[in-house]
């Protein structure tokens, strides 16, 4: 019986060792390995130089037949880091101890499974520009995590989990250009999350958003490019001409949409673009919408009542673009110019003889996919109810 207890206290040893040896050289090969920036961060090519990627086993995986190395290894700092399939679980000072230095710009950490960030765990850069924890198990943004980090300017949360977001959470990160937080789980915006966020660019793409309050972004700074494409959207209420002036790039999809007759949402995606550009006094605006089997173009100039419609049906099945494009020539494109304020109706199906009534009734009808634009003039998608392809667009001038 002592012998069996020698050996079991033995074998517990043994494997205390060996897990603490495992931690400490994880960062090194043949745990880590060194790798392309691309492949770290697919689909991004690093900018600059010099730069480090380390692409890890699963912390679970036991390599054979590989020494260890005898010391824990300190990986050479690079400004610009990225560690991916490294298992950081609550990310904590001491787990990012080895990268700690204040010549670090750049931190990008994808799948390492994070679950939470401890307070002030990146209270060592304080030089970071760029953080990127894509592709983790965050559920929650804290305030706490990004005290400290005055000089961030790119913050990208993207494929995680999360459906909270701390009130005020980015308003003291006053050099932030981008905040990406695409690919979530986002389902109802408190506008008290972007209060004071300072950003040219919110991305809130292929989220569960499904309302977004009017007033929503009335209390952030200067923006120019808000995403808010392929959430579940099937109406939506937006004073882009409004609530910020400098917006230039404006993307927004949801599926389904509202109907004339109920107001029960018809199940129907759709993708709406607006480009506003500025040149020499002269604005333009160009307004790319794709619903059911229909693809639609709306150009105007500002100080002109007209515009120019262009529009294109499609067989289903068929995957969409842009028919605002000048370089392409497409002979099914249809075009006319139209006066505000209007109405069109698409249909598969061809108009019936009540046509003239279902106009009547978009007109009276005052919900659905309704945008406030800058040129003075209100935008608003509906769908007619029947079937699952027929729907309607008007322009009109806000009362």
């Amino acid at each position: 019986m002592a012998l069996q207890r020698r050996i079991l206290m033995l074998v517990l040893v043994f494997l205390a060792l060996a897990t603490t040896i495992t931690h400490s050289a994880s960062l090194c090969p043949p745990y880590c390995m060194d790798a392309a920036w691309s492949e770290c961060v697919p689909g991004q090519s690093m900018r600059w130089s010099p730069s480090m990627c380390l692409v890890c086993h699963d912390d679970d995986v036991t390599v054979i037949g590989i020494p260890v190395p005898p010391e824990p290894c300190v990986p050479v700092v690079h400004p610009h880091v990225a560690i991916m399939n490294h298992h950081f679980g609550v990310l904590t000072v001491g787990k990012l101890s080895a990268f700690s230095n204040s010549s670090v710009q750049t931190l990008v950490l994808v799948l390492g499974q994070i679950l939470d960030v401890e307070e002030n765990a990146f209270g060592g850069f304080e030089y970071l520009q760029t953080l990127g924890l894509d592709f983790n198990n965050l559920t929650r943004v804290k305030q706490s995590w990004l005290s400290g980090l005055t000089e961030l300017v790119e913050l990208r949360l993207t494929h995680n989990r999360i459906e909270q977001i701390d009130p005020g959470c980015f308003s003291n990160l006053k050099m932030l250009q981008t905040l990406n937080l695409k690919g979530n789980m986002l389902q109802l915006i408190d506008p008290a999350w972007f209060h004071g966020l300072h950003a040219d660019e919110l991305i809130l793409g292929e989220n569960n958003i499904r309302s977004i309050p009017p007033s929503t972004f009335h209390k952030m700074g200067t923006i120019y490019h808000l995403s808010l494409e392929s959430n579940q959207l099937s109406c939506l209420d937006v004073e882009l001409g409004l609530w910020v002036e400098s917006l230039s790039l404006f993307d927004v999809g949801g599926d389904s949409l509202v109907t004339i007759s109920d107001d029960v949402p018809q199940r129907m995606s759709w993708t709406l673009d607006i480009d506003s550009t500025s040149y020499l006094d002269i604005h333009t605006e160009t307004i790319s919408l794709h619903v059911s089997t229909f693809s639609f173009c709306i150009t105007t100039d500002q100080g002109r009542h007209e515009k120019r419609l262009q529009w294109k049906a499609r067989e289903a099945g068929v995957a969409s673009y842009s028919i605002c494009s000048t370089d392409t020539y497409d002979d099914g494109v249809r075009s006319l110019t139209v006066t505000i304020p209007f109405a069109v109706l698409a249909t598969e199906d061809g108009l019936s003889q009540n046509a003239t009534d279902q106009c009547g009734r978009v007109w009276e009808h005052n919900w659905g996919v309704t945008v406030d634009l800058k040129s003075n003039s209100s935008f608003q998608v509906v769908s007619l109810g029947v079937g699952n392809t027929s729907v309607a667009m008007l322009f009109f001038r806000p009362t």
